[in-house]
């Protein structure tokens, strides 16, 4: 078993938009150096001046030197046959892959993290940064941020940590089913592996402890993974996988306690890599008012923080649309409505001797009064109760007039039926659309397991 370590040098820190300006392969049987490579490589694209300062590299220093296609031969011979190692190998596998990929050359190797190894080996150091690093473990390098200088010290780091690895760490690491070969290299192994196979909602922080994504998952080990597969090289899932260090979760009972929950936190926290749900919502409701002459009218409003409303909406225009319908399905005047005008022909023409003009505010009222008691039934209170987390609880989500409104678990009652009442028991949760919806769904799709007020 050989080792091919690796380093290079680059014009950015992505493989999609960025390339290799130098190159180094040791090759070593974990002891000794068996065979060496280094070479500059032509980016075919300018050095940033930020990366000529930290590397020394610069254009002229390049512009005679290989493009990679000319060398990408004699790299895959090295690297194919070998386990390929570096400090961060997710960054130097990623460039080094891409551009063999772009000469047809697929790489197929085993990959060796020497951050993730040598936390595993020696814990608990202040930092495992390369430099850091090999200055606690007294290894010098004359050549910093340059590929054979930096390569160097990489083989002398890895041969101090297979020499001080008591517990044989590393065969774990080159084992296929090694459950740390693909996390974010800030991410702790130890806690990754605390994490369980349950339902739940699971959230990836930065380094500063700041939530930059949340997501649910029917089985949290399995779904947090699968972040994690895949060579995708584009800039934003790699900005991604490199800003996760700390990955937090929630257990709960339910599918449908996870999808409540990951929306909600959405709501509540707004993460940068999170795309859906991430808008503003406007809430709009119905109401029903009495006018000077004493009819009842019905209007769509925003939502008034103490004010009863018949049914939320989703916007205006879905308001005014619930309200013609009403109208027309309940036989309302349309002037009391607000949609007393459609296209050419008002609905008020077509109300008959429903409509005010011909009725008496107590006789209208009354009819009014059928409609929002009927819409009222179709918006029902109800809570859903499931499974629990214990086998000595019941997990309970609260919806009254059709609204979420609260979620959380309750005792078993011993077979006495649970009174709606205890939803007060529940910890509140503001609505959305979304939960709403997906609620509404739950309930037509599964009517067994709602306990109605």
């Amino acid at each position: 078993m050989n080792f091919a370590i690796v380093d290079i040098e680059t014009t950015g820190g992505f493989a999609q938009n960025a390339a290799i300006t130098e190159i180094a392969i040791i090759i070593t049987d974990g002891k000794t150096v068996i065979d060496l490579y280094e070479t500059l490589i032509n980016p075919e694209q300018p050095i940033p001046f930020f990366i000529t300062k930290l590397t020394g590299i610069t254009d002229k220093m390049v512009e005679n030197a290989p493009v990679f296609a000319d060398v990408a031969v004699k790299i895959f011979s090295l690297l194919q046959n070998n386990i390929f190692v570096a400090h961060n190998v997710q960054f130097d596998y990623s460039f080094v892959n891409h551009q063999l990929l772009q000469c047809d050359l697929t790489l197929s190797s085993k990959k060796l993290c020497t951050v993730k190894y040598g936390r595993k080996v020696l814990p608990g150091l202040p930092s495992y940064s390369l430099g850091r690093f090999c200055k606690t473990l007294g290894i010098t390098n004359a050549a910093r941020h340059r590929a054979m200088g930096d390569c160097f010290a990489t083989f002398q780091l890895l041969k101090t940590l297979i020499e001080k690895d008591s517990n044989n760490e590393l065969a774990q690491f080159l084992s296929f089913k090694n459950p740390f070969k693909n996390i974010p290299l800030q991410v702790d192994a130890n806690d990754y592996q605390k994490i369980p196979n349950a339902i739940g909602v699971y959230y990836f922080l930065d380094a500063k402890h700041r939530i930059i994504y949340i997501g649910k998952a029917i089985n949290l080990k399995k779904r947090i993974s699968s972040h994690f597969t895949g060579n995708k090289i584009s800039k934003q899932r790699q900005e991604f996988i490199r800003n996760i260090a700390y990955i937090k979760y929630e257990i709960v009972a339910t599918e449908l306690m996870s999808l409540i929950l990951e929306s909600i936190e959405i709501k509540k926290h707004w993460p940068k890599y999170n795309a859906a749900q991430k808008h503003a919502e406007s809430k709009f409701a119905i109401y029903c008012y009495e006018d000077q002459n004493g009819y009842m009218r019905l209007c769509v409003d925003k939502k008034k923080k103490n004010l009863p409303e018949i049914v939320m909406v989703k916007n205006k225009v879905d308001g005014l649309i619930a309200l013609r319908n009403m109208a027309i399905d309940y036989n309302l005047c349309p002037n009391l409505c607000m949609v007393q005008y459609i296209a050419e022909n008002s609905l008020h023409a077509n109300c008959g001797n429903q409509c005010m003009v011909h009725q008496s505010a107590k006789k209208y009222n009354s009819n009014l009064k059928k409609a929002v008691k009927q819409i009222n039934e179709n918006t029902a209170s109800y809570l859903i109760i499931d499974e629990g987390l214990a086998a000595d609880e019941l997990s309970a989500i609260a919806v009254k007039n059709g609204i979420f409104t609260a979620m959380g678990y309750l005792p078993k009652t011993n077979g006495k039926k649970i009174k709606f009442k205890v939803h007060q028991q529940l910890t509140p949760y503001a609505d959305n659309h979304y939960i709403n919806a997906i609620v509404k769904q739950f309930a037509t799709k599964c009517p067994e397991k709602l306990v109605y007020e």
